[in-house]
């Protein structure tokens, strides 16, 4: 729809490690979210860190043709783009702190081209906890 008044509220980037469906749910709740565009790819954020114009693209989409007023950027335990918990020395400490680093960096590159969005990070643990990160 190209309704000028027809608007989301919001877009979300996750991955699309189905582990994950259940805690990007509840933070959805948490965030009183219900009607979003989704962009689903192997790695969410890093693609944005890694500044995939396609994948901008898609934000940028969303952006024009539905007003989202918020991006969640959502990252997780285990992402096998990242390769896995092994890369972290299955240490979920320093696992969960490089995965708050990068949500930072993709939220930098989010706001120079979308200033207007707010922009929610989130860390989900494959127990199901999730991590707004500030």
């Amino acid at each position: 729809m190209s309704d000028s008044n027809f608007k989301w509220d919001g877009v979300i980037l996750r991955c699309i490690d189905a582990r994950t469906s259940d805690a990007v749910q509840v933070a959805l709740q948490e965030l009183n979210l219900h009607h979003c565009d989704v962009i689903s790819v192997a790695g969410s954020v890093k693609n944005i860190v890694e500044e995939s114009l396609y994948l901008l693209s898609q934000v940028e989409i969303s952006h024009r043709l539905h007003s989202p007023a918020v991006i969640v950027l959502f990252a997780h335990e285990d992402c096998g783009a990242y390769g896995g918990s092994q890369t972290y020395g299955k240490d979920p400490v320093r696992e969960q702190k490089a995965h708050e680093q990068e949500l930072l960096h993709a939220a930098k590159v989010i706001h120079s081209r979308f200033p207007d969005m707010k922009i929610v990070k989130v860390y989900l643990c494959l127990s199901g906890e999730v991590h707004f990160i500030d």
